[in-house]
Formats: structure tokens, sequence, C-alpha cells
């Protein structure tokens, strides 16, 4: 009996390492479980994050460009301005040349036109002072 005691206790002492074991065997399995769920939500995280930081740095490349285009745009709208102001400020300056000739030339056809009309009174006025200082000069 004393026998029977010793491999009832042994089976026993047994029995409640096999349980620990289990026990500790399942607590690692359920560890080793949510440590591979924590790794796989990190990485899908992590994934993620690289994904969004892809996508943001995209966009500000874009941007970028975007507002790259935008001024070369405005410099080409500037420059091509310029050019139409100074090819209006020539042809203004031209059209102001052409009015000043025009101008001179038409002064000049009225100051003949006036000395044609003038000359014969000039004449007049002349042979009647000649003739005033030729009677002055006889008395």
């Amino acid at each position: 009996s004393r026998e029977g005691r010793f491999t009832f206790s042994k089976f026993r002492q047994m029995d409640a390492a096999t349980h620990a074991m289990l026990t500790i065997g399942t607590a690692q399995a359920q560890l080793d479980a949510t440590q591979s769920n924590l790794a796989d939500r990190l990485a899908r995280l992590t994934a993620e994050r690289l994904a969004s930081h892809k996508e943001t740095e995209d966009l500000v490349a874009n941007l970028t460009r975007a507002r790259e285009q935008q001024k070369r745009e405005a410099e080409a709208l500037l420059d091509r301005l310029a050019k139409e102001q100074q090819q209006t400020l020539k042809k203004t300056q031209a059209w102001i040349s052409e009015m000043k000739d025009e101008q001179l030339r038409c002064e000049e056809e009225i100051l003949k036109a006036e000395l044609e009309v003038l000359e014969p009174s000039i004449t007049s006025a002349r042979t009647v002072l000649m003739t005033q200082v030729m009677v002055q000069e006889r008395k």
C-alpha cells in the first residue's frame, strides 16, 4: 500500500506537472499567436504609413510641378504682354510721327495758300511804296 501511495502520489505529481506544462504550452501558443498578430498589425500599419507617406510625397511633388508650370506660364504670359506692349508703343510712336508729319504738311500748304492769297496784295503794296518813293524822290 505504501508503494501504491507512492505511485499514486507520483502519478498526481506527474499529472500536475503535465497539466502545468500543458497550461504553459497553451499560454505560450497564445503569446505566440498574439505576438504574430501584433507583428502582422505592425507590418500592416507600417505599410499603410509608408503608403500614406508615399502619397504625401507624390502630392507634394505634383503640387511642386504644378506650381513650377504655373510660374512658367505666368512668365511666358508676362513676356508676351511685354512684347505686345512694346509693339503697341512702337506703333503709337510711328502713328504720332506720321500725324506730326501730316500736320506739318498741312501747315505748309496753308502757309503756301495764304502766301498765294497775299502775294498780289504784297506786290500791289510794293508797287504803291515804290511809286511813293519815286514821287518823294522827285520832290
